[in-house]
């Protein structure tokens, strides 16, 4: 799509405007929500929505109670971001029964990788991971530790950077029972690099219950260890080549019972972990914290600004540049256990909007997992109770939940760079620049665009 001298012309659209109502972000936990997605087939309790994963423009969601073929079987499923379209359903050739393939799901660019932590390859419940190919659906391979045991859940957790594949065991005895540990592979080679383990690793400690990658940095957490108390939490960072630990990760103020490291979140220079059981809000309200991932130091603390006693805030977290969403999935505005999603500016630490869907009810744990890229936020359901409890996921727009979503630079201004900015976007035919969401970038969003701009914040 070429540009075509916007500048005059597209001021001459925008003062035309003037006086349009403004593109404001909805403070009813509604803003920004253009997709419901749900699998095409399917029946009751299949958990879908149990794990989300989204890049670029595919977003995938594990259903690891699907009966596909026998019971708790599992399976995965690819959509496309710009149509809310399935795209495929995944499933290998060899799952049995309890397989629970789809507990945990990842994506980066064009390569998946789907947990299935009970898996029978290594003895009972040892469990694997499987690679794809989110263009194709094509299988690319199966990942299997050489050391794998009975009762391990090798998959419990997977994450992806590139052509690094990082697999959380929260299940591993190495350094005593349910110590956990964290397998780093080489998605094109399908070797494993390294295997990492705390220095301070501890029995029943599940380090590997969650896990995350960026570059070539892991972060893992361990929310059963007892540093600050019984089942307070930690978690730690790696560098994912050399299997060395950069730091440990503890919060200032944690306390027994916060499951810090419940989630663990990595992009850039900043890292963010859940402790769903923290009590500053209320006993088992939960929090999330932000470090500086090259440091180790605490940052922040976030909390929710309407954070009440047993939300589970911070079950879940995922960070996409400036954004930071946490899930707090027994949220009760709605009934409970029905779950919300909150969205943070990391760096300032400011809440900026509250996620819930517009048919929200009880029991629907909406925020179990969440996801973020390119300000494509996607939330799983995992008990969708209008949906005969098959579950469901949820996209919606971050720039929309945004307090000013004119401020297309976000500089803290809404001004004419705003507009150069989004042109250039619309320009580029960035997925972004679709301002309503219907899978074409063409001048219907430039007028979206410049109706929002015009009316200001």
């Amino acid at each position: 799509m070429g540009l075509r001298t916007p500048g005059s012309t597209l001021m001459m659209i925008a003062a035309s405007l003037v006086g349009s109502d403004p593109a404001v972000a909805s403070q009813d936990g509604t803003c920004g929500e253009y997709y419901r997605i749900a699998a095409r087939q399917g029946t009751g309790h299949n958990l879908f929505g149990h794990s989300v994963g989204v890049s670029g423009t595919i977003v995938v969601v594990g259903a690891p109670f699907a009966r596909t073929p026998g019971l708790e079987t599992g399976s995965a499923y690819v959509f496309d971001t710009l149509s809310g379209e399935q795209v495929f359903q995944l499933d290998p050739d060899d799952l049995s029964e309890y397989d629970w393939f789809g507990h945990d799901v990842a994506v980066d660019g064009t390569l998946v990788a789907i947990g299935s932590p009970g898996d029978d390859d290594n003895g009972p419940e040892s469990g694997s991971v499987y690679l794809y190919d989110a263009t194709t659906g094509g299988q690319l391979a199966k990942l299997l530790p050489d050391d794998g045991r009975s009762g391990a859940y090798f998959g419990t957790a997977v994450a992806i950077s590139g052509s690094l594949v990082a697999v959380g065991v929260p299940h591993d005895d190495d350094n005593g029972m349910d110590s956990g540990a964290v397998y780093v592979f080489d998605a094109d080679t399908h070797s494993l690099i390294t295997k990492l383990k705390p220095r301070d690793g501890a029995p029943a400690t599940r380090f590997g219950e969650s896990v995350a990658i960026s570059g070539d940095t892991v972060i893992a957490g361990a929310p059963a260890h007892d540093f600050n108390g019984s089942r307070s939490g930690a978690a730690y960072l790696f560098d994912a080549m050399t299997g060395d630990e950069i730091a440990r990760l503890l919060p200032g103020d944690g306390a027994s019972a916060d499951a810090f490291g419940i989630s663990v979140a990595l992009s850039g220079s900043f890292v963010v972990v859940g402790a769903f059981g923290d009590d500053d809000n209320g006993n088992g309200a939960g929090c999330a914290y932000v470090f500086d991932a090259r440091t180790g130091k605490e940052i922040r603390k976030l909390l929710p600004a309407d954070g009440s006693t047993g939300d589970a805030f911070g079950i879940s977290a995922a960070i996409d540049s400036s954004i930071t969403v946490i899930g707090a999935w027994k949220d009760a505005d709605n009934g409970n256990y029905a779950g919300s999603a909150y969205l943070f500016d990391i760096a300032t630490g400011s809440q900026t909007s509250k996620l819930s869907p517009r048919d929200s009810d009880s029991g629907d744990q909406f925020g179990w997992r969440v996801g973020i890229s390119n300000k494509t936020v996607v939330v799983g359901m995992r008990d969708d109770f209008d949906d005969n409890t098959r579950g469901s996921a949820f996209l919606f727009d971050a720039r929309a939940c945004h307090p000013c979503p004119p401020d297309w630079n976000e500089d803290g201004d809404v001004t004419t760079d705003d507009v150069l900015a989004f042109i250039t976007s619309w320009a580029a035919s960035d997925p972004e620049a679709d301002r309503n969401h219907d899978g074409l970038i063409d001048t219907r969003d430039v007028i979206a665009f410049l109706a929002a701009w015009a009316a200001g914040c």
